[in-house]
C-alpha cells in the first residue's frame, strides 16, 4: 500500500513538471510574437509621424540595429527610436485670434506678435485693467532722454508704444518732442521739479509718465455708449477717479477768461504746454495701454503740444456768472468754474502726496491771479476720459479728454521760446 502511494505521487510530480514546461514554452512563444508585432508597429508609427523633408535620425551609437526579438521587452524598449513629435506651439492661438478688447495693439508698422500686452476682460462693473507688461520697453529711447534723468528710466515699468494724433485732419507746426529737463538752468526750479518728475502714485494721484499701468483701470461709465474714465487703484480692491499730474513747459493759458474754441460758437478754459523729453512718450504709452488703444485722438495744438482744458460750452453762457467754488470730487470742471492756479515759486519744497494735494494744505498756497506766462514750469493736474466719437474725421474714432483741475507754477525760464509759433 505504501508503494502504491509513492508511485502515484511520483507520476503526479512528473505530469506537473511536464505541464509547467509546456506552458512556459507556449508563453515564451507568445512573448516573442508580441515583441515582433510591437517592433513593427513602432516602425510604422515613426514613418507616419515624421515631418516631410526631415532627415532620418542618427543612431544613438555605432552598433547596428537588430530586428531579432529578444526575450526581454524592457531591453528592446530602451533601444527603439521614438517617433518625431510635431511642435505643439504651432497649434496655439495666434495674437490675431485674440479679441481686440482684450489686448493692446501697437501701430501696424511696429507690431510684434510675441510681445502682446493682454488686459483683463471687463468685469461686471465694466472695468478693464492691464495685466501684463511687454518684455522690453518700446518707448525707451536714449536719444531723447535727458542726461540728468537717464538713470531713472532703467527702473521704470516697460511700456507698449502708443501715439496721440490731432482731433482734426489739418497741417500744424512741428514742435520738439518734449522740453529738455536740463534746459531750465535754474536751481530753484530743479529743487521743486525733480520730485514732481519722479512722482509715481499716491492714492488717486498718479504721474502717467512714471506710474505702473497695472495700477490703473478704465471704467465704463455708460451702458449705451463707449465711454471710459481713468481710475487709480487705492488698495483693498477700491478705485477712485485718477487725478493725473504732469510737469510741463507752458506755452499758453486762458484761465482768467474763457477763450473761443475751434468753433466760434463754443468757448473753454485751457493751458497748453510741452511735457519733458521721454516723459511725453511714456505718458502717451500709459494712456493708450490703460484705455486699450494703440492710437488716441488728443487735443494737440501742434504735434507735441497738448492742451489741458474744460469741456467746451456755448459761447457767452458764462458771461457775468461768478466762478463756481472748486469741488475736488468733481471729475471735470466746467468753463464756469474757477480753475485754481497756485504760486509755488520760492518754496523750499513741495510735498506731493494725497493728503497735501487733496486740498488740505494746497489751498494755503498763494494764488496766481493772471494768465500763466510763456515758459513757466508748471505742474498740471487733470482727469482723463476716453470716448468713441463717430463724428471725428479719419479712422481713429477714440478721443482722449484731459480735463484740467488745477495748476501749480514752479518758476519761469528766462528768454522763453514760443514753440507754437515756430
Amino acid at each position: 500500500m505504501f508503494w502504491k502511494k509513492s508511485k502515484t505521487k511520483l507520476e503526479y510530480e512528473e505530469m506537473t513538471a511536464k505541464a509547467v514546461a509546456e506552458a512556459t514554452a507556449e508563453l515564451s512563444q507568445r512573448m516573442d510574437k508580441l515583441q515582433v508585432d510591437l517592433t513593427a508597429a513602432l516602425q510604422r508609427s515613426s514613418q507616419q509621424h515624421k515631418p516631410d523633408g526631415m532627415p532620418p535620425r542618427a543612431p544613438q551609437n555605432s552598433e547596428p540595429d537588430h530586428d531579432e526579438p529578444t526575450n526581454s521587452v524592457a531591453e528592446n524598449y530602451g533601444k527603439r527610436q521614438l517617433p518625431e513629435r510635431a511642435n505643439v506651439w504651432d497649434r496655439l492661438p495666434t495674437p490675431e485670434d485674440t479679441p481686440p478688447l482684450n489686448r493692446i495693439r501697437p501701430r501696424p508698422k511696429q507690431e510684434q506678435e510675441d510681445d502682446i500686452v493682454y488686459l483683463q476682460p471687463a468685469d461686471e462693473e465694466g472695468r478693464m485693467r492691464v495685466q501684463y507688461l511687454p518684455e522690453f520697453c518700446e518707448v525707451k529711447d536714449q536719444r531723447v532722454q535727458d542726461p540728468k534723468l537717464r538713470e531713472d528710466y532703467s527702473r521704470l515699468p516697460n511700456l507698449r508704444v502708443g501715439e496721440f494724433i490731432c482731433y482734426y485732419d489739418r497741417s500744424y507746426e512741428i514742435a520738439p518732442k518734449g522740453f529738455p529737463y536740463s534746459d531750465w538752468s535754474n536751481n530753484d526750479i530743479y529743487r521743486l521739479l525733480r520730485p514732481a518728475i519722479n512722482f509715481e502714485i499716491s492714492g488717486r494721484y498718479v504721474n502717467p509718465s512714471r506710474v505702473d499701468p497695472r495700477k490703473l483701470s478704465a471704467l465704463r461709465t455708460s451702458s449705451s455708449s463707449e465711454r471710459y474714465k481713468l481710475q487709480a487703484d487705492v488698495g483693498r480692491g477700491q478705485f477712485k477717479d485718477a487725478v493725473c499730474i504732469s510737469p510741463i513747459y507752458t506755452i499758453q493759458s486762458s484761465f482768467v477768461s474763457a477763450s473761443p474754441g475751434t468753433l466760434d460758437s463754443v468757448e473753454y478754459k485751457y493751458v497748453n504746454g510741452l511735457l519733458h523729453t521721454q516723459e511725453w512718450e511714456r505718458m502717451m504709452a500709459t494712456m493708450c495701454m490703460a484705455f486699450d488703444k494703440s492710437i488716441l485722438q488728443a487735443d494737440l495744438k501742434s504735434e507735441n503740444i497738448i492742451s489741458f482744458s474744460t469741456p467746451p460750452v456755448r459761447r457767452g453762457s458764462t458771461a457775468g456768472v461768478p466762478p463756481n467754488v472748486v469741488t475736488y470730487e468733481k471729475f471735470a470742471l466746467s468753463c464756469g468754474d474757477e480753475i485754481p492756479v497756485y504760486d509755488a515759486t520760492g518754496l523750499a519744497s513741495l510735498p506731493l502726496n494725497e493728503g497735501y494735494l487733496d486740498g488740505l494744505r494746497l489751498s494755503t498756497l498763494p494764488r496766481w491771479r493772471t494768465e500763466i506766462p510763456l515758459g513757466s514750469c508748471a505742474i498740471v493736474a487733470y482727469s482723463a476720459a476716453c470716448f468713441y466719437k463717430n463724428n471725428i474725421p479719419g479712422q481713429n474714432k477714440w478721443k482722449l479728454y484731459t480735463n484740467i483741475k488745477w495748476v501749480i507754477i514752479l518758476g519761469r525760464k528766462s528768454n522763453p521760446t514760443n514753440y507754437a509759433e515756430m
